[in-house]
């Protein structure tokens, strides 16, 4: 069964890493913007068919509840929607067709269908009150609610509760089979069969860790614990650490499961720490690089890779920093204002993110490590960045 699985992903990631290559090539083909223009938004409002989940992309506003429209191809807002609810919870599902949002601690539920542009509203038991996670091909849905996660069937419209203690991470298997929760207050990781509803606890270590990263090749998971990297074997079920930097940040794994990137804490002179970069052998856990940096910003996707995973971006408390791992170039992009979030579209050359104090979505282009151009998105207060087909497969 398990060597099914590992087929089955290993499948899955050839053909994402192929079609991602696809969409670069065409999207090389478009005009790019020059680092210095300001594209004006030209939409429509709730007009089209956004249901292309490596060529949409969508950005919320913070103040209103609106959703702007971005076509990557020719990296244009093409759409402004008008949500029935505040987005504060917002997911979209990996192979596209729906967006669900819901306002904070709110009662209902919000389906968005990309196709057709309508909204369904669903009454919920249990208030969404944080991390909200779509189940790739959207039959699932996963939110934490008051000390407890929810899981519900979309299309039976059954819901199953579970107790949690602290600070929680949901985490889909690549197969989309399970669900992990971790509890990362206590240490605690729970694996839930989605089909059957069957929970088992794979280890609970009684400590603090990290938030959790899977290999997309479905062979372990990883997370921090101090000055360790731990590993948890999928295939042996077994636990193994290994000395580094401390840290208390997640894990990023690359798409072919070859390189994991931790940040973590050096001591220097006079005692002060510095935030720095290790690049892993995921197989072999190898330190291969270390990069210094200047001091990382505060937000949940802070790290992201791009350009096929050859160049890692970093966003920083003064704006953007870039390293390309096969020269071991990097650079610091200071920005106008600090990164409220970010993703690398799905053609893996081209970073999206967005700024305080900006109406405008950012464009950085990962090849070149060079701001290639921004958008007006026609919101207020840009915030959260969607797409269904990104870089990151491994959360």
């Amino acid at each position: 069964m398990i060597n099914k699985k590992r087929l089955f992903a290993a499948v899955t990631i050839f053909v994402t890493l192929l079609f991602i290559a696809i969409i670069y090539m065409r999207v090389e083909q478009q005009s790019m913007p020059t680092a210095d223009s300001v594209r004006s938004a030209n939409f429509t409002e709730n007009d089209g068919n956004w249901n292309d989940p490596a060529r949409y992309a969508f950005i919320t506003d913070k103040s209103k509840p609106k959703l702007a429209v971005l076509d990557t191809y020719q990296q244009e807002i093409v759409s402004l929607l008008n949500l029935k609810a505040q987005p504060d919870n917002v997911t979209i599902s990996r192979l596209g067709g729906f967006i669900l949002y819901a306002p904070a601690n709110g009662k209902f539920l919000y389906r968005l269908d990309l196709k057709t542009n309508q909204q369904e509203k669903m009454a919920l038991t249990y208030p969404v009150s944080g991390e909200m996670i779509a189940h790739a091909e959207g039959r699932w849905l996963a939110y934490l609610s008051a000390k407890q996660v929810v899981i519900v069937d979309l299309q039976t419209q059954k819901i199953v509760t579970i107790a949690v203690t602290g600070q929680v991470d949901l985490l889909y298997t690549p197969t989309g089979e399970d669900l992990f929760i971790g509890e990362l207050t206590i240490g605690k990781l729970t694996k839930v069969n989605l089909a059957t509803q069957q929970k088992q606890v794979l280890f609970n270590l009684n400590k603090p860790i990290s938030a959790i990263s899977i290999m997309p090749n479905m062979m372990a998971l990883f997370f921090s614990l101090g000055k360790d990297l731990l590993r948890y074997s999928l295939l042996d079920n077994i636990l193994k650490n290994y000395p580094m930097l401390p840290s208390k940040e997640r894990p990023y794994i690359t798409s072919e499961s070859r390189t994991l990137l931790r940040l973590g804490k050096s001591q220097k002179d006079k005692g002060q720490l510095v935030d720095v970069l290790q690049v892993v052998n995921a197989y072999t856990r190898a330190v291969t690089s270390e990069y210094a940096l200047p001091k990382s910003a505060t937000i949940d996707n802070k790290l992201v890779t791009g350009w096929l995973d050859q160049v890692v971006a970093l966003a920083t408390e003064n704006g953007l920093y870039s390293i390309d791992l096969l020269s071991r170039e990097s650079k610091a992009v200071p920005l106008s204002g600090q990164i409220i979030d970010m993703l690398v579209q799905a053609d893996s050359k081209m970073l999206l993110l967005t700024q305080k104090n900006s109406r405008n979505l950012l464009f950085f282009d990962m090849q070149k490590q060079q701001v290639a151009g921004e958008v007006d998105t026609g919101l207020q207060n840009p915030s959260k960045l969607l797409m269904g087909q990104t870089t990151s497969l491994c959360h």
